[in-house]
């Protein structure tokens, strides 16, 4: 199973409707049965394009006033992600809701209203691709993330090396 079919497998019972974010279309995603979701303006790394990509989508679709979103590279996302998530930023005025986990902040795993999408707009505009320099002017929720159970893996762990790979697939397997 790929990365990519991971995510999909973990999220999908999460969520109404689910779409593939890319810089550009490509038809070897097709076998995923994902619409693809083009960022911006070719090029336009980062995952604040993508993002507003994505919530562009939303709102054209009116499926919902939640974005989820989840990077492809991290096979062990929770299984009830969105909800906890959803539990927190439900009732506040913070525009995303963010995971936290041993300190660290995970923007790429964060559920979004779709109210940010002028947010998201504006700081594009001026040249913003990462999270952190949005979080730092934007009502964000922190969402502290507990510690996995005893044999359970780290649900944020992150594939971006060939040694992580191989790990991953050790504690598949």
């Amino acid at each position: 199973m790929s990365l990519l079919e991971h995510v999909i497998e973990r999220l999908l019972p999460q969520v109404a409707s689910m779409a593939l974010s890319v810089e550009r279309r490509n038809p070897m995603f097709n076998t995923f049965g994902l619409e693809q979701v083009e960022d911006p303006e070719p090029g336009s790394n980062g995952p604040l394009p993508a993002l507003l990509a994505g919530l562009r989508w939303l709102k054209a679709q009116g499926y919902s006033e939640w974005l989820q979103l989840a990077p492809c590279d991290t096979p062990f996302l929770p299984r009830d992600l969105v909800g906890r998530l959803g539990l927190r930023a439900g009732g506040g005025n913070a525009i995303a809701c963010v995971p936290r986990f041993r300190g660290e902040v995970h923007g790429t795993c964060s559920l979004w209203r779709l109210e940010a999408l002028e947010a998201v707009e504006a700081a594009v505009a001026q040249g913003t691709r990462g999270f952190n320099a949005f979080f730092e002017d934007h009502p964000v929720s922190m969402l502290d993330w507990p510690e996995p159970h005893a044999g359970e893996v780290d649900p944020f762990f992150n594939i971006n090396k060939r040694t992580d790979l191989e790990r991953a697939e050790q504690l598949v397997s």
